[in-house]
């Protein structure tokens, strides 16, 4: 179904994806597009409605084995400590609208010292989106 993604700041670097689609990062390209290759369907940064709170996570998929909508946060900024904090937080509302790590919400992290591994991004998305 259609709908109206997160805006972009006019200044925002333009990352894009196989798709097309216009992306925040790098990395945010590339694991769209390792989805994409793979047939795993997926939105980029889809609203949804958590208690009374709109997000935007990075990428909202749909599992074809099970039909089981997932969320997946890619953490692109662990060496900022401001980012951290507000990643904690949001983990913290996901749980409390019971998404929970593992089972419908997943991770990918990376600093600006230790980059995300493409090969086992590779292994996570087959064992976890399939």
């Amino acid at each position: 179904m259609p709908f109206e993604p997160k805006p972009f700041k006019k200044d925002a670097p333009e990352f894009y994806t196989m798709k097309g689609e216009h992306v925040r990062s790098k990395s945010e390209v590339i694991i769209a597009d390792r989805l994409y290759a793979k047939g795993i369907p997926y939105k980029y940064e889809c609203p949804v409605l958590i208690n009374g709170v709109v997000f935007h996570p990075d990428f909202t998929i749909l599992r074809l084995s099970d039909r089981k909508v997932l969320y997946h946060e890619h953490c692109g900024k662990m060496g900022d400590s401001g980012y951290v904090k507000d990643m904690i937080d949001r983990v913290n509302k996901y749980g409390r609208a019971q998404i929970y790590t593992g089972d419908r919400l997943f991770f990918t992290f990376e600093s600006e010292d230790q980059p995300m591994d493409i090969g086992w991004l590779d292994d996570f998305i087959e064992k976890n989106y399939r």
